[in-house]
Formats: structure tokens, C-alpha cells, sequence
């Protein structure tokens, strides 16, 4: 019988049964699983920092550049080209040092690029092309592109 509780009520048939102890984990903050959880968390956040930063700084490599490269020399923009644009060598392509001041890497290359252009003045058009020789622009360090 439960103190208080009269013969015959409906208080005197109730049965207080103690509560059971929170487990560890379903106690909060302050329990030692959710801290172990908390420094696994915050280790992988800073595995992962590290690999994204090491990534963003890492200089690429030859054969990941040459076909941006490769793409950049044939397009008429890149030698001020109004007509079409054929790339006939790119040899020896490298990657130097990161450049501050150019905010990328410097790329060298041996190249050479032919525009074909069109002159359509004086009433009549004639064709003519114009080759860019870059073939030594990698020995001599000269940057293609950054």
C-alpha cells in the first residue's frame, strides 16, 4: 500500500516501480561516449580540411594540363586569331613552380600553331596564314599559359 492511500481506493492497488538509470550514451554532453564521439568528429573535420587545402595548393601534373593546353592553342583567341586556329606541335609540356604574382603555375611547352584567316577587303577575298613557332618557348622558359 502506498502511504496515504486508503483500503479499497483505487490509489492502494498502484504500484510505484523505481526508475531505471539513464544509459550512458542517452545521458547529454557530459557522458564519455559522446565525447569520444565528439573527438572522432572533430578528427575527420580536420583530415578533411587538410586534404581539401593540400589539393587546392597542389601544382597539377603535365599530362593533366596538355589537354587544357591542347584546347587553349587550337582556339583563335589565344594568338588573336580571326579566323580558324590549327595546332601542329605541342611537345616537352611541363609545370613549374607556383607564381604568386600570376596566382597559377606556369606552364612551358614546345608548340606551334598556324592562323587561317580571311581578307575580305577591296571588294575581293584572299585567304593567308600566319604560324606562331613556340617549338623553343619550353627550353627557354617561356610561359604558354599560367
Amino acid at each position: 500500500l502506498s502511504p496515504g492511500a486508503r483500503r479499497g481506493s483505487a490509489a492502494a492497488h498502484c504500484v510505484t516501480v523505481p526508475r531505471a538509470l539513464p544509459h550512458a550514451a542517452a545521458r547529454g554532453w557530459g557522458s564519455v561516449t559522446t565525447m569520444k564521439r565528439l573527438r572522432w568528429l572533430l578528427l575527420v573535420a580536420i583530415v578533411a580540411v587538410a586534404f581539401v587545402h593540400y589539393r587546392s595548393h597542389a601544382a597539377p601534373s603535365a599530362r593533366e594540363v596538355e589537354s587544357a593546353l591542347r584546347v587553349y592553342l587550337s582556339s583563335p583567341k589565344s594568338q588573336n586569331c580571326s579566323g580558324s586556329m590549327t595546332l601542329e606541335q605541342l611537345d616537352e609540356v611541363r609545370v613549374g613552380e607556383y607564381a604568386e604574382q600570376f596566382g597559377g603555375w606556369p606552364v612551358y611547352a614546345a608548340h606551334r600553331e598556324t592562323c587561317h584567316e580571311e581578307n575580305r577587303s577591296s571588294g575581293y577575298s584572299s585567304r593567308y596564314s600566319q604560324t606562331f613557332d613556340g617549338r623553343r618557348d619550353g627550353e627557354r622558359n617561356v610561359a604558354v599559359a599560367f
